[in-house]
């Protein structure tokens, strides 16, 4: 009669004919072991002698393996054949892989979850040494065990046990964090249950891992489940009462750049309220995103990357210029690691150092960069593929929307403003404090718009509209701008370009033809103090700064 025999090398080699366990020698349980590495083929008596006594196997080591090979036949019952120097198992075994593949195929055919017994996380052929050929039999076990444990938990899935099926997917993905399904399969699973962050947080883990862990790049799955972690956050209704108004589409295109891994560029006139709109992407960013002002390097050296790094860049005559420049590479570059989005708003006003910081902390980093500028063909550090997307000024429907006018006080903001949502909020606040109407304002439009210089007063960061500026908004409604009140006429330039200017102090420079100032002939402090580090750090690198 036929016995049943179930070997299984899951840990220490064991074996049962008819139920019952057959013990075994140490030196039974080896040979058994390698006859399972690949039952069809079998093994050599020259393989065997080197699992069994390495390198310098005794003079006696044929017979010993003959010897024990007979009591294996004995105990087992089993046919041990012996051809061309190879021991084969001609008696059908089942083997772990044979139980494995039968329990995967059932589960993937609709068997319950509930009834599959997996091994944990198994040692397989504890009894032989590590050499290629256990390693190669072990990792075909290893692979249908995570496809066994990858159908458990579909199957949990479709049955409603996601937390089940969540906790044996973490399990599975810290049994071998180099396969990038395994994080994809966590993070879905995640989403499935509603933790958002939770999913975010292993993103960002399955990213840092794979990259600086494995040298792996994040492949086409693990960035389209990003998009998914992106997908989940509810997109929220647009608030008509912020400068927001009509910027679903170009909110939309930036999302989709980003999430597929590009770089964006956003230009568009002072004003334009390119600012408003990259801040609004960053709270909406399912992933940690950290808003930089690199305009503040102009007032406060490094102040851009204390903005990322979050501690005070000490600048003493103990740190050699070079070696704060590779200090801070590193600090940003490692606070990059958890950073999903980094918005570097005004990015042509970054200062000379603090551009060549974040140029080298970016250059190989996976974060996403959003960036603002004033003028398109803008250059975004440590980034070469940049798409860009302009903003132009509202339409006239939009601003009516917006301050709630007709269409003829729409027309006359748009030619004074250019449709700029921050110019307009301030100029109707400006004119419901004077009591001007808006329609008077239509004699100041001219061929060269016009932009109102109730603007200076948030560029001025003064709480409230200065009065001066009231005052002057006011002169130049009812007066048809005759006279240029609170304005030095010996200070005017004519060929100053631009609308506004900020001076050395940061104050404003109001650039209107009408009252041009001189814009002073020197760095701000902040640009300055950049400049003379760079030039210590690193002479090659050109400190390109401007007023």
């Amino acid at each position: 009669m036929n016995q049943l025999i179930r070997a299984s090398v899951e840990g220490a080699t064991t074996v049962r004919v008819s139920g019952r366990t057959v013990p075994l020698s140490t030196a039974e349980r080896q040979v058994l072991a390698a006859l399972l590495l690949d039952p069809s083929t079998g093994v050599s008596i020259r393989t065997l002698e080197t699992l069994r006594w390495g390198d310098d196997p005794p003079r006696t080591a044929r017979q010993s393996l003959q010897n024990t090979v007979s009591r294996l036949r004995a105990k087992l019952s089993a046919d041990i054949d012996l051809a061309f120097d190879r021991y084969r198992l001609v008696t059908a075994v089942e083997t772990d892989e044979d139980r494995l593949l039968r329990l995967a195929t059932a589960l993937e055919g609709g068997m319950p979850a509930d009834v599959a017994d997996l091994p944990g996380v198994p040692e397989w052929f504890a009894d032989l040494p590590v050499m290629h050929e256990t390693r190669r039999a072990a990792e075909r076990l290893d692979t249908l065990l995570r496809r066994c444990t990858v159908a458990r938990i579909v199957a949990l899935e479709a049955a409603g046990a996601v937390t089940e099926a969540l906790s044996l997917a973490h399990e599975l993905r810290a049994a071998d964090p180099s396969d990038e399904s395994s994080w994809v399969r966590e993070i879905d699973l995640h989403l499935r249950v509603g933790r958002r962050l939770e999913a975010s947080a292993t993103y960002r883990r399955a990213r840092r891992e794979l990259r600086h862990h494995w040298g792996i790049e994040p492949g086409p799955d693990l960035r389209r489940v990003e998009q998914r972690i992106f997908q989940a956050t509810t997109t929220p209704t647009v608030d008509t009462s912020v400068p927001l108004v009509g910027r679903l589409d170009e909110q939309q295109r930036i999302q989709r750049h980003l999430t597929a891994g590009r770089t964006v560029l956003l230009h568009g006139a002072r004003w334009s309220g390119k600012t408003r709109l990259a801040t609004a992407v960053a709270d909406r960013w399912p992933v940690t995103a950290t808003v930089v002002d690199c305009g503040r390097s102009r007032r406060t050296p490094l102040a851009a990357v204390e903005d990322v790094t979050g501690d005070p860049v000490r600048l003493t005559d103990r740190i050699e210029a070079r070696e704060l420049l590779s200090r801070m590479v590193d600090r940003v570059r490692s606070t990059l690691d958890d950073t999903g989005l980094l918005v570097l708003d005004d990015v042509d006003r970054l200062g000379p150092l603090s551009r060549e910081v974040f140029a080298r902390a970016l250059r190989n980093a996976d974060t996403r960069v959003l960036a603002t500028c004033r003028q398109r063909g803008g250059a975004v550090p440590g980034r070469d593929d940049v798409v860009e997307v302009a903003l132009s000024g509202l339409g006239l429907e939009e601003i009516g929307r917006l301050v709630s006018v007709d269409q003829d006080a729409a027309r006359i903001l748009d030619q004074l403003t250019g449709g700029s949502p921050g110019l307009l909020l301030l100029l109707v606040e400006a004119t419901g404090r004077t009591g001007v109407d808006l329609r008077m304002l239509d004699r100041l439009v001219t061929a060269e718009r016009v932009p109102p210089p109730i603007a200076d007063a948030l560029l001025s960061r003064i709480a409230g509209i200065p009065p001066h500026v009231l005052a002057m908004l006011e002169s130049l409604a009812t007066a048809g701008a005759t006279g240029v009140p609170f304005i030095d006429r010996l200070a005017l330039d004519e060929g100053a370009p631009g609308i506004v200017r900020m001076d050395g102090a940061a104050r404003p420079v109001f650039c209107h033809p009408l009252f041009r100032r001189v814009i002073v002939d020197r760095l701000p402090e902040g640009l300055r103090r950049e400049v003379d580090l760079l030039r210590v750090a690193e002479p090659a690198v050109p400190a390109f700064a401007t007023a």
